[in-house]
């Protein structure tokens, strides 16, 4: 059974399908994943032996999206005739216009498609395609739809028996220019004595400059294939609040400090991040360099309180959730 995977752009949307990907893979299957040329995805795919085809991208947006249209029949069009040349038998789409074209093609061509939302808004493209999924797999719950969609965000759990030492700073995989900028400085006002472990995007240069003007220890890197490492060896977690690395954290037990991306479709960072801190698992801080350091010093000076957290996230960890969409993708193949 060939499963085909329409999934790019961010981490967040390649993520939960590579989960899926090797999952299937393990279990018999064949996979072949569709996305944009020299991208993330490319890159991530080919890391994991999967086979990848390059596909066109249409980005339709604001008062000249009508104009993309012609643009986007072809993309579906070249999308339907790649489908039928690597004999794909079923899609499964995690969102974002990369995916689009192969999600929307794989209808037309009358196999079966199950989309996956990662957030507690579901984006644009998802919002389309869950029109004609025949599965729709919710990460986290949304207001209005059926809670037996939710499947929870896809995470793998691997444990290296290390100190947890470092402070973790997560930009996602573009980076964040306020975490990039602040907070350096911020830990140097702090008086931090932990090492740093800060993921950057491709600002790693200038990111590790700021740490050694400011005299700290500090890792830095544009992207970590090997997140388990890092994970596994963190005190806590300054983050964004994308629900991959929500997922991620609360399968690892990770207290964090969640500065929401201010401009996200409908802001949906912020609501992600409210059910975490809801739940106990995180605290909640703007762009703000003065809630980053009363947060950072909080956590600092009070070790229990990291403890509960710790807890509180793990409670919220779906583990099976690659097992439940797979179980769906296979549902909907054999129905």
């Amino acid at each position: 059974m060939v499963l085909g995977i329409s999934a790019g752009g961010t981490g967040g949307h390649i993520v939960p399908a590579l989960h899926v990907a090797k999952a299937w893979i393990e279990q018999g299957g064949q996979c072949v994943w569709f996305g944009r040329a020299n991208s993330l995805e490319e890159e991530v795919a080919r890391k994991n032996g999967i086979q990848f085809v390059a596909q066109k991208a249409v980005l339709m947006r604001g008062r000249h999206a009508a104009k993309g249209l012609p643009r986007m029949a072809g993309a579906i069009w070249a999308a339907r005739k790649l489908l039928k040349k690597k004999h794909v038998q079923v899609v499964f789409s995690t969102g974002a216009y990369v995916s689009f074209p192969v999600a929307f093609a794989a209808k037309i061509l009358g196999l079966p498609l199950i989309i996956h939302e990662q957030n507690t808004h579901m984006g644009r493209a998802n919002r389309l395609l869950s029109k004609v999924a025949d599965q729709v797999c919710l990460g986290l719950p949304i207001e209005n739809m059926p809670k037996e969609w939710i499947t929870g965000n896809p995470t793998a759990l691997h444990c290296v028996e290390k100190e947890a030492k470092y402070i973790l700073v997560i930009g996602g995989s573009q980076g964040c220019r306020f975490f990039n900028e602040s907070l350096p400085k911020c830990f140097s006002k702090v008086g931090v004595k932990h090492p740093i472990i800060h993921l950057a995007g491709g600002n790693a240069d200038e990111v590790r400059a700021l740490y050694e003007k400011y005299e700290i220890e500090a890792d830095v890197y544009g992207y970590h294939h090997e997140m388990q490492e890092v994970y596994s060896q963190s005190l806590f977690v300054i983050a964004r609040s994308g629900a991959m690395t929500l997922a991620e954290l609360s399968a690892y037990g990770l207290p964090s400090i969640l500065v929401p991306y201010p401009h996200a479709t409908n802001d949906h960072q912020r609501k992600n991040a409210l059910y975490y801190v809801k739940r106990g698992a995180a605290i909640m801080v703007d762009e703000d360099e003065r809630q980053i350091l009363s947060a950072v010093s909080q956590l600092l000076m009070d070790p229990p309180m990291l403890e509960q957290m710790s807890i509180c996230a793990r409670s919220v960890n779906k583990p099976k959730a690659t097992q439940r969409i797979i179980q769906r993708i296979k549902d909907q193949v054999y129905a």
